[in-house]
C-alpha cells in the first residue's frame, strides 16, 4: 500500500562542476518520492559546461570540456541497453554551449571552442546521423541560453569575450535566418530562458506595427510607463479607458500582461478600425503572437483583400514560408490573375535567393497553375531560372499545361472541382445587374458577375417589384433598388435586399417620385438626385440615412436633370449629363455635404443622356450615352484639379442607359441600348493599358438596367 506507482516523468542533472574538477555523475528526481537518486549509468567522461537534451527515448550529451579540452563529441545514452555511445560529432568544439530540440532535430549554437566565442550554429539529424552548418548568428555567443517557440529557436544573452549581451535573437530553420528582437533590459550571461504560450514580450519602437499606429516608446519590458499604469488604475475605478493610436499598442501589452481583457477587447476595436494594406501584415503577426483571434481574423481578410498594395511593401518580404502558405492558400486572395501569386513568390525569394530558393518547391503549388493564360505561361514561366533550375517545380508546370490542354478540348467540360490548381479563387467583389427593360417588359430579374470565371449567373433573389429607370446602390450589406417605373408608374418607394438573410424590406419612400434617377453613397448616407416624376424633369435632391429611415432634402441642383449619372470623388458627388425635357445637357455640378451646395464644373465636350458616371483613377469618367441624334461610344474623363475635360479611348460598342461600375480596377460597362435594339455585351476599360477589352455577355438583354458592386459576400 505504501508502495510508490513509476514516475511519468524524471529530471535528469548531469556532469558539471564540483569541486576542483568536473564530474561525471548523474542524479535523478524522482517526483513520486520526492528525491534524488544516483541511477546505475554515469556520463562516460566527466564534463562541465555542457548541453544534454532528450529525444526520441534517449539523451544527448554534447560539447562542454573536462578541464584539459573543449569537446565537439557528442553522446546518447540508449535507456533500453544501459548504454552509451558516441554519434556523429559537432563541426566545431564547443564549451558553454546553447542546446535546444526542434521538429525532431538537435541544434547546437555558439558556445566557446578554446580560442574564441562562436556565433556558429548546427543542426543534428538522427536519421543520417549527421550535423549540419546553419545560418550564423548576428553575434558570437558563449554561456548564452536558448529554447523554442512557435517553431522558432530564441537565444538570449550571453558573453561574446569582452562583455556580457544584452541582445536576443531568433531563428527560423524555414528560413535559415537569424532576427534581433526587442533586447533585455540588462546585460546578462549564464542567463536562464523557458518558453511560455502565455509569456508577453514587447515589441521595438523601431517596429512596424509600432510606426503603423504611431507609438513611439523607448521601453522593452515592464516595470510599466507611469501612463499605462494610470490608465490601468483608472480602469479599475471607473471601468473605462482612453485607447488612442498613440498609446493603443503598448497600453494593449500591458492589459494583456495582467489579462485585463476589458482594455484588451478596446484596443484591438481601436487597431481594427485603423487596419489598412499598409499595417494589415504587421497587425497580423501581432495578433497571432497576441492570440487576439477577431483582430487576427480581420488583419488576415485585409492581406487578401488588398493583396496587390500589401506585395508592395518591405513587410512582405519578411514573411516566413509559412505565412506565405497561409496566405497563397485561400480562396479569398483577392488577385486578378494568377500571375500575381507567381511574381508575388518569386519576388520574395529573390530578395534572399540563396537562403529561399529551396522553398519555391513548396510555394509554386499554391499558384492555380491551370488557370494561367498559355501566352503567360510561355512568356514568363518556361524562361525563369528558378523554374529551370528545379525539375520537380518543372514538372508541376508541365502537369498543368497538361491540364489545361485537357479542359480546352473536353465535350462534356471536365470536372475539375477536386484539383486545386484549376480551381478559381473566390471574388471579392460581385457585380448585380438589376432589373430593365426588354421588349416592352420590365424585368425583375438579378445577373451576378464572377471576374474570377468570367461567368454571369442569375440569382434567385427576384426583384419585387420589377424596375427599369431605376438605381441601385450597396450599402451596410444590402443592396437598396429605389426609383424607377414598372410601365404603370413612376416610384418614390425603395426596397432593401439583406444580403445576410437574403430577404427584401420595403423601407422609407423618397419625398419624390423618381424615374431615371441618379444615386450614389457619401460617408454612409444614400443621395438620390433629379429624375422624372411623371409629369417633369426634377432638380430636387434627398439624402437617406440608413439608421433612421429617413429621406431628408437637400439643396437643389441648377439644373433639371433626367436620365444623368453620378459618383463620388474626394467627399463630394458629381453628377453629369442628363436630359431636362428638351434637349440633352452637357453641363455637370458638384456637391459638398459640409457646405450643402451645389457649384458648377467645366461643362463636357458631348452633350449626353443615359450616360454611364464612375469615379475611376482620381478623375471622373462619362461613358457613352445618347447626344438627341446618335448614341455614343465616346468616353471623356474630367480631372477636378483643373476642371478640365479630355477624351479618352471610345467603346467598342455605342450605348444608353446601360450598367457600370469599376471592378478589379477597370470600368465596367453592361447591357444598354445600341440605338436599334437592346443588348447583352459587355466590356472593361484598363486605364494602365488605355484600351476597352470585350468581357462575357449577361444571359438577357437588356437596357434601363442598373448596376452595383457588392463586397465580403463570395457565396452569393
Amino acid at each position: 500500500m505504501a508502495y510508490p506507482r513509476f514516475p511519468k516523468s524524471i529530471l535528469l542533472a548531469t556532469g558539471g562542476w564540483s569541486g576542483n574538477h568536473p564530474t561525471q555523475a548523474v542524479e535523478a528526481y524522482d517526483i513520486s518520492t520526492h528525491h534524488w537518486v544516483t541511477p546505475g549509468s554515469q556520463l562516460d567522461r566527466r564534463r562541465a559546461y555542457h548541453g544534454i537534451v532528450f529525444l526520441n527515448g534517449s539523451i544527448y550529451c554534447l560539447g562542454g570540456f573536462d578541464r584539459l579540452e573543449k569537446f565537439n563529441i557528442v553522446q546518447k545514452y540508449d535507456f533500453h541497453t544501459g548504454m552509451w555511445s558516441e554519434v556523429a560529432p559537432m563541426h566545431y568544439r564547443r564549451c558553454y554551449i546553447s542546446v535546444t530540440v526542434l521538429n525532431g532535430k538537435i541544434y547546437a549554437i555558439g558556445g566557446y571552442d578554446g580560442y574564441e566565442r562562436l556565433k556558429t550554429a548546427e543542426c543534428y539529424n538522427l536519421e543520417d546521423n549527421q550535423w549540419t552548418l546553419i545560418a550564423q548568428m548576428n553575434e558570437q555567443r558563449s554561456d548564452a541560453s536558448c529554447t523554442t517557440l512557435n517553431n522558432k529557436i530564441y537565444i538570449c544573452g550571453g558573453f561574446n569575450g569582452t562583455e556580457c549581451l544584452q541582445t536576443c535573437e531568433s531563428y527560423n530553420p524555414l528560413e535559415d535566418e537569424w532576427t534581433l528582437f526587442a533586447p533585455m533590459s540588462i546585460q546578462r550571461s549564464g542567463v536562464g530562458v523557458i518558453a511560455s504560450l502565455t509569456c508577453v514580450y514587447a515589441l521595438p519602437p523601431t517596429s512596424t506595427l509600432t510606426r503603423a499606429v504611431g507609438i513611439n516608446r523607448s521601453t522593452y519590458r515592464p516595470p510599466l510607463h507611469q501612463d499605462m499604469t494610470r490608465l490601468i488604475i483608472a480602469y479599475a475605478y471607473t471601468n473605462t479607458v482612453s485607447v488612442t493610436p498613440s498609446n493603443a499598442m503598448e497600453l494593449l501589452l500591458a492589459a494583456d500582461q495582467f489579462n485585463i481583457m476589458g482594455i484588451v477587447e478596446a484596443c484591438c476595436d481601436l487597431l481594427m478600425e485603423a487596419l489598412s494594406a499598409d499595417n494589415c501584415l504587421a497587425i497580423w503577426r501581432f495578433s497571432d503572437a497576441y492570440y487576439c483571434s477577431q483582430l487576427q481574423r480581420k488583419a488576415f481578410q485585409t492581406i487578401l483583400y488588398n493583396f496587390e498594395k500589401v506585395i508592395s511593401s518591405k513587410e512582405f518580404l519578411q514573411l516566413s514560408v509559412e505565412e506565405l502558405c497561409d496566405i497563397f492558400d485561400h480562396d479569398e486572395l483577392n488577385v486578378k490573375t494568377e500571375s500575381m501569386v507567381f511574381e508575388a513568390i518569386c519576388k520574395w525569394i529573390s530578395h534572399i535567393p540563396e537562403r529561399r530558393k529551396k522553398h519555391f518547391a513548396i510555394l509554386l503549388p499554391k499558384v492555380r497553375l491551370a488557370l494561367l493564360s498559355l501566352e503567360y505561361m510561355i512568356t514568363n514561366m518556361v524562361t525563369s531560372e528558378l523554374l529551370n533550375n528545379n525539375a520537380e517545380c518543372w514538372e508541376m508546370v508541365l502537369s498543368a499545361l497538361q491540364l489545361k490542354m485537357q479542359m480546352a478540348t473536353s465535350n462534356p467540360p471536365l470536372n475539375t472541382a477536386s484539383n486545386i490548381i484549376a480551381h478559381p479563387r473566390v471574388p471579392k467583389d460581385i457585380l448585380l445587374a438589376i432589373g430593365g427593360w426588354i421588349y416592352e417588359d420590365v424585368l425583375d430579374v438579378i445577373e451576378a458577375y464572377n471576374g474570377r470565371i468570367q461567368c454571369w449567373v442569375s440569382i434567385p433573389h427576384h426583384l419585387n417589384p420589377p424596375r427599369a429607370y431605376h438605381s441601385s446602390v450597396f450599402l451596410n450589406d444590402s443592396v437598396y433598388c429605389l426609383g424607377g417605373f414598372d410601365n404603370m408608374e413612376n416610384f418614390s418607394s425603395m426596397c432593401r435586399l439583406d444580403l445576410n438573410t437574403g430577404t427584401w424590406h420595403e423601407v422609407a419612400p423618397m419625398h419624390y417620385r423618381r424615374c431615371y434617377v441618379s444615386v450614389t453613397v457619401l460617408d454612409g448616407h444614400i443621395y438620390a438626385l433629379g429624375g422624372h416624376d411623371g409629369t417633369s424633369r426634377q432638380k430636387s435632391a434627398e439624402r437617406y440615412t440608413p439608421d433612421a429611415n429617413q429621406w431628408s432634402l437637400i439643396t437643389p441642383m441648377h439644373e433639371k436633370r433626367s436620365d444623368a449619372s453620378c459618383a463620388t470623388l474626394n467627399n463630394k458627388i458629381y453628377i453629369c449629363g442628363g436630359f431636362n425635357g428638351e434637349q440633352s445637357l452637357q453641363t455637370g455640378e458638384c456637391y459638398d455635404p459640409k457646405t450643402n451646395q451645389w457649384t458648377m464644373i467645366a461643362s463636357m465636350d458631348t452633350r449626353r443622356a443615359g450616360l454611364g458616371v464612375v469615379a475611376y483613377v482620381g478623375h471622373i469618367y462619362v461613358v457613352g450615352g445618347f447626344d438627341g441624334y446618335n448614341h455614343l461610344k465616346s468616353v471623356e474623363a474630367y480631372n477636378p484639379e483643373t476642371d478640365t475635360w479630355h477624351f479618352v479611348p471610345s467603346l467598342h460598342t455605342e450605348r444608353s442607359n446601360f450598367g457600370i461600375e469599376v471592378i478589379d480596377d477597370q470600368i465596367f460597362v453592361v447591357g444598354g441600348f445600341n440605338g436599334l435594339k437592346s443588348i447583352s455585351s459587355a466590356e472593361c476599360y484598363d486605364a494602365h493599358a488605355r484600351r476597352w477589352f470585350e468581357a462575357e455577355e449577361m444571359e438577357n438583354s437588356r437596357f434601363g438596367l442598373s448596376c452595383c458592386l457588392i463586397s465580403g459576400f463570395p457565396s452569393l
